[in-house]
């Protein structure tokens, strides 16, 4: 009897009956879509700008305007480079001269400073950085007359390129090094020492081991040599960055009027390095009159808002959660700062306002919540580490109407050795803290105001004297305690 043939299907018709139909991808057309839209919003006035150029004075002034030029010339150019402004095309090449050699020389000096400053050993080593930071401090009008004086009578290079380059690498040369020894710090010394082995000097080392490595570093640091000004950051998703977040960064301080609002920055990481100049999602650096509102913050390993020379800087309306620093930090040389009704659900420090002793003064710290602090900060950023503080206070300001909650060391700290002036503390909530307020009572400390505060659940004392960082008193706001002149004591409630 004949056997049945089974019917045994092809490979290509076993695929062709299992392949899974393909599927439109609707949400990667929609992005596409997005970011076309994007461009063209963004490159819109770029576009406008340059058909402008080319367009004859009829089409410009023509309503409605055309998209697409009618007619072409090139008589702007004409104008502006030969017969109208013929000093116009002599401008533009000495700004960019000027521009190119001072960029090449501050990364030049900059890195051979940084890397003798990041791996030598020698004394007052942090001295130095301190020195070459501190020439930004000078104001700029300041040096006009000085300059003059020396381009004209003693090295005679007025009105030449010299006399451009020399202030602007003043200016810039500073911030360069800074930036570079980071960088030069996280690279392995590992790779010199075999280079030097290898018979490579110093300097064979730094240009053919170090810069390539560092190479990231010494173009950003060019990028930050300009300054930019005015900006308005807003409404954008910042994730899982390895430096910051944003930067507002100027090379001297000076007015710069930027406003970052409404972001959200999470997962930022110091991969770099260093002792806070990167993991921040949000870094003002320099740069006054900036405003940081109704941002969302989340995870960084160091501050959600940093202000560093950063006069009347606005942090307000900030949502701000497990940053592994100081929170909300305004410090060194600046003056006058708003911290106000922000949240802080985890930090090493809720909020810090610092640096009396180089002018860091005037602040309004108010209606913050502060809660779940952490009792240590990254390791060397802080003498001993030392954290667990809801807010940090030096001079000219007051601290009212905050809430500060679990600060497994002191609720406010008022003061810094003798760096303490004129700190009015009232109408703050404090619970359960080692310390509620603890205020400097060492020799040549200002004074400050401690009034109408609720304080609770502080075993080390409600409000207490402290020298430095170490409390030195017992609990002054108990019945018949001692009596300092810099701690003024008004009616506090106190659940104990």
């Amino acid at each position: 009897m004949a056997k049945e043939a089974l019917a045994v299907p092809s490979a290509q018709a076993r695929v062709a009956t299992t392949a899974p139909k393909r599927r439109t991808n609707w949400g990667a057309i929609g992005r596409y879509i997005a970011l076309v839209f994007v461009l063209v919003i963004a490159l819109g006035p770029f576009y406008w700008t340059a058909i402008t150029s080319i367009k004859v004075d009829s089409e410009i002034n023509q309503s409605p305007p055309t998209l697409f030029p009618q007619s072409f010339t090139t008589k702007s150019y004409s104008q502006a480079f030969i017969s109208v402004q013929p000093a116009f095309a002599k401008d533009l090449l000495n700004s960019t001269i000027v521009a190119i050699l001072t960029t090449i020389l501050a990364l030049i000096f900059g890195s051979i400073c940084a890397y003798a400053i990041a791996r030598t050993k020698f004394r007052g080593k942090a001295g130095v950085l301190a020195i070459i930071l501190s020439v930004q401090m000078f104001p700029l009008i300041a040096l006009v007359g000085p300059l003059f004086v020396f381009f004209t009578n003693t090295i005679n290079v007025y009105n030449t390129y010299v006399a451009l380059i020399i202030p602007y690498l003043v200016i810039s040369l500073p911030v360069t090094v800074y930036f570079l020894t980071s960088f030069f710090r996280e690279l392995p010394p590992d790779l010199e020492e075999a280079a030097r082995i290898d018979g490579c000097s110093r300097l064979g080392t730094l240009w053919r081991i170090i810069l390539p490595l560092a190479a990231p570093g010494v173009f950003t640091t060019a990028i930050l040599s300009f300054d930019a000004q005015g900006l308005l950051v807003s409404r954008n998703t910042i994730l899982d960055t390895n430096d910051n977040g944003i930067e507002i960064l100027r090379t001297a301080i000076g007015d710069d009027g930027s406003q970052v609002l409404d972001n959200r920055i999470e997962d930022i990481k110091a991969g770099p390095g260093g002792s806070g100049q990167y993991g921040n999602a949000i870094n003002a650096f320099r740069a006054g009159n900036v405003i940081v509102r109704g941002n969302r913050i989340r995870n960084c390993d160091y501050s959600a808002v940093r202000g560093n020379s950063a006069s009347n800087i606005q942090i307000t309306g900030n949502s701000i959660s497990d940053v592994r620093e100081v929170a909300l930090y305004s410090e060194f040389s600046f003056e006058g700062a708003v911290i106000a009704n922000n949240t802080v659900d985890g930090a090493a420090v809720g909020v810090s306002v610092c640096n009396f002793n180089v002018g860091g003064r005037i602040a309004v710290v108010q209606g913050n919540i502060i809660r779940n602090l952490l009792a240590k900060r990254p390791l060397a950023t802080a003498p001993d580490d030392d954290a667990g503080v809801g807010i940090y206070i030096e001079a000219d300001s007051s601290v009212t109407g905050n809430v500060i909650e679990n600060a497994p060391s002191i609720g406010i700290v008022a003061g810094w050795g003798k760096y303490l002036r004129d700190v009015a503390i009232s109408g703050n909530v404090i619970r359960n803290a080692f310390v509620g307020i603890g205020v400097s009572v060492v020799p040549g400390a200002g004074t400050a105001l401690v009034n109408n505060n609720m304080i609770s659940e502080t075993p080390r004392g409600a409000v207490v004297g402290l020298d430095h960082a170490r409390p030195v008193t017992p609990d002054l706001s108990a019945e018949g305690a001692q009596r300092f002149a810099q701690v003024v004591m008004g009616t506090n409630a106190v659940r104990r």
